[in-house]
């Protein structure tokens, strides 16, 4: 098969097997492109071992990220054209990914979170902020996931939230009674104002669009600012969800099935934030480390 043939076909089994997002979709397609670029071979069935090394060599100063997500997508597509027997052979099996180098996800004190909270007016869009924000913090689900959130997701008796996550695959997440509180008072208020065109999105702009990911960084990056709190993303919400919950003794299963982590290794990294913590107050509270006056 020809190899603008198999990406075309990879394409449509990525989106409609696979279920997977345009925005991961798009960047598979991307890094194979440019393989297909480097490698210069028109027909996958004529690929080798020595075309794939060749390709480890040409990537060899990209950034670890860069090269693992790239051979990443070389190992879905060989696993596409072994499935449906395109290829007699897997040549990726035997390729492993380079070791990332481990990074604590950065998180925000309840101090921060209440600072940028305190900003907020009572302008429909500060409303609608302040609901933004705290339903992030209630249950750490993803930026994407919450711009696509419409009010069929909410079930306010119920005080549970529906979500679709990566994959199309869905979840359910309890709400706590604070947060629900707000949503409701949101809802039957503030989003009125902001539903012009009578659209089923939860969250809107000021024309009645749905809020894309983009302007939420936006809006969360200016209410930081004005806060007074460095560095703030929607990501570092997500990551002082799972890290409250977990020093608040929740269960590491409970924490994965509430972020929609399809692998718990994903997941353990929450408990080297939580012992990193326990490190720092021991190094600052333990009476054996204070400064002798």
């Amino acid at each position: 098969m020809k190899m603008v043939e198999a990406l075309k076909e990879f394409k449509i089994y990525l989106k409609l097997e696979k279920g997977l997002s345009d925005h991961t979709v798009e960047g598979y397609l991307r890094d194979l492109i440019d393989f297909a670029n480097i490698v210069q071979v028109n027909d996958v069935n004529d690929l080798t071992k020595d075309h794939i090394q060749s390709y480890l060599l040409a990537i060899r100063d990209y950034a670890p990220r860069s090269r693992q997500r790239k051979i990443v997508a070389l190992r879905q597509l060989f696993l596409y054209l072994r499935k449906d027997d395109i290829v007699d052979q897997n040549i990726m099996e035997n390729f492993d990914l380079p070791k990332l180098p481990q990074h604590l996800p950065d998180v925000l004190t309840m101090n921060d979170i209440a600072k940028m909270l305190k900003t907020l007016g009572d302008e429909p869009v500060d409303v609608r902020n302040y609901a933004m924000i705290l339903l992030l913090m209630a249950t750490g689900i993803r930026v994407s996931e919450l711009v696509n959130l419409t009010t069929n997701d909410v079930n306010l008796r119920a005080k549970m939230l529906h979500v679709i996550g990566k994959g199309n695959k869905e979840r359910l997440i309890p709400i706590d009674d604070t947060t629900c509180d707000i949503l409701k008072g949101y809802m039957y208020n503030e989003r009125k104002e902001l539903n012009v065109q009578s659209s089923q999105w939860l969250f809107m702009t000021k024309k009645g669009q749905p809020i894309s990911r983009e302007n939420f960084y936006g809006i969360l990056r200016h209410i930081g600012q004005v806060a007074g709190v460095k560095k703030v993303t929607p990501h570092m919400l997500r990551h002082t969800f799972a890290t409250t919950m977990l020093n608040n003794d929740a269960d590491l299963r409970s924490i994965q099935e509430l972020l929609g982590h399809s692998d718990i290794s994903t997941t353990t990294i929450y408990t080297h934030v939580s012992n990193q913590k326990i490190f720092n107050d021991y190094q600052q509270f333990h009476p054996g480390n204070r400064k002798k006056e």
